[in-house]
């Protein structure tokens, strides 16, 4: 998921942390390297994050379809016993999966300098 070397660091932290029993053993070098790696770990999840964004894309844009759909049926009244909320929802996840979807086609449409 990380990376090999990428998660090899955050063993390697973990092994020196549980080593020497308190960070403050390592002094000014332990938050150093916190920082490092914390910093390579969050960086590397952000981008796995925006791969798949921008592979979903097209599925983000099928299910908001679906779901401004349905609500739409739902507020004609083609589906019996629906209240106002549902239908609200619906347009919610219509919403924040239109705007997942465009997200995923900007990342995909992103040009790296």
């Amino acid at each position: 998921m990380f990376g090999g070397q990428r998660l090899g660091c955050f063993l390697e932290l973990h092994r020196k942390v549980s080593m020497h029993n308190c960070a403050q053993s390592l002094g000014n070098q332990y938050h150093i390297y916190c920082r490092r790696v914390c910093a390579r770990l969050i960086r590397s999840i952000i981008t796995a994050m925006q791969r798949w964004l921008s592979r979903l894309s097209g599925s983000f844009f099928i299910v908001a379809f679906l779901l401004m759909y349905e609500g739409w049926r739902a507020m004609r009244g083609e589906r019996p016993s629906i209240g106002s909320g549902h239908i609200t929802l619906y347009f919610i996840g219509a919403l924040f999966s239109m705007v997942l979807g465009m997200m995923g086609v900007r990342q995909r449409h992103r040009h790296e300098d």
